[in-house]
């Protein structure tokens, strides 16, 4: 088995009620496992999470217009937190896309890694 891990969205600083634009992709058709960690820094005054949206595609050219996952950042003041959902390996393609829910502050180092095993 090998396992893989692909850094597939990078963003130093997101805006306050910003969407990002949809990063990847990553290759999962010959995938047993998948699992997706973000990660963001919260300012001192956060008070909102960050919103990691996970979007598929059976052809790299046609993403789904709703998320095939989804999940939270909890928002915690004046610190990175990361976390870690597994999800099944279906589809061929997936990409990322965040939001920063906060309506006043910035969300700092946001980053999605996929992390997948193929035999």
């Amino acid at each position: 088995m090998q396992t893989n891990t692909n850094v597939i969205l990078e963003i130093e600083h997101l805006p306050p009620n910003s969407t990002s634009d949809l990063y990847g992709p990553v290759e999962l058709s010959s995938s047993i496992k998948c699992a997706i960690t973000a990660q963001a820094y919260f300012r001192a005054n956060a008070s909102e999470n960050v919103r990691t949206m996970i979007l598929s595609s059976w052809d790299d050219a046609n993403y789904d217009t709703e998320p095939y996952a989804q999940f939270d950042i909890p928002v915690q003041s004046n610190q990175t937190v990361r976390t870690t959902y597994a999800v099944l390996p279906d589809p061929k393609y997936i990409k990322a896309r965040v939001v920063n829910l906060d309506p006043n502050e910035t969300a700092d180092y946001v980053k999605v890694v996929v992390t997948y095993t193929e035999p």
